[in-house]
């Protein structure tokens, strides 16, 4: 079940006091609304009640999709000196087939539970987007811009026969732009990390771009 509990917010605009939910938990199963207020960003958004002024509001949750059978550690913050130490579940439930995962920053979270939804290999979408950036288009780590997945294609033959996998960027402008490639280098990114004990997770780990550039460059947290 999800747990929530209540907590009072000043307006930073007119100063009025209103009191606003913090779910410590969310399980989307049980309470979809949920899922949808996450991708609006509802949970993290005070509305005053006398002047409407929407303040966010950051604060740490566990998303749970018994569906698709993940549990997401999430951080609104990731600190600078973040170390990347695996998050102890211990005194979570071992269900077999269970991803767990550590995921910070409100887009990271929606593309994650996009992933794992899909049932996609979040590590391999992760070490393509590093090779992405870091050796397809030098200039985009070279001006740090963010890589989050987009879709599977299936359908659409024009990319290659199986379909293809788009990502989006935003550039200095917040310009919004998509990225495509033939499936075929998902299923090689999954072979490869497959074949690489570098890629292997152990436990409840932030999977991200650092985690990639940690393990390639052959660093350990």
């Amino acid at each position: 079940m999800s747990k929530v509990h209540k907590e009072k917010i000043e307006c930073i605009h007119c100063k009025v006091k209103g009191m606003f939910d913090i779910w410590d938990s969310m399980n989307v199963n049980l309470d979809p609304e949920l899922r949808e207020k996450v991708f609006n960003d509802e949970v993290f958004l005070y509305t005053c009640p006398k002047c409407d002024h929407q303040t966010v509001v950051p604060y740490g949750t566990l998303y749970h999709d018994v569906k698709h059978r993940f549990l997401l550690f999430f951080d609104f913050f990731k600190p600078d000196d973040f170390n990347y130490k695996p998050i102890d579940v211990s005194n979570e439930p071992r269900v077999n087939n269970y991803t767990f995962r550590h995921v910070t920053g409100i887009w990271r979270l929606k593309e994650k539970i996009v992933i794992l939804e899909k049932g996609l290999n979040d590590v391999a979408i992760e070490r393509m987007k590093y090779m992405i950036k870091h050796e397809l288009h030098p200039e985009m780590a070279e001006k740090n811009f963010e890589i989050y997945f987009g879709e599977i294609h299936l359908s659409d033959k024009d990319v290659s026969e199986q379909g293809f996998i788009s990502f989006l960027y935003f550039d200095e402008n917040d310009e919004a732009f998509s990225l495509q490639y033939p499936l075929e280098s998902y299923v090689e990114q999954c072979e490869a990390c497959e074949a690489d004990p570098r890629m292997q997770v152990k436990g409840c780990e932030n999977i991200d771009e650092g985690w990639i550039a940690m393990k390639l460059q052959g660093e350990e947290a």
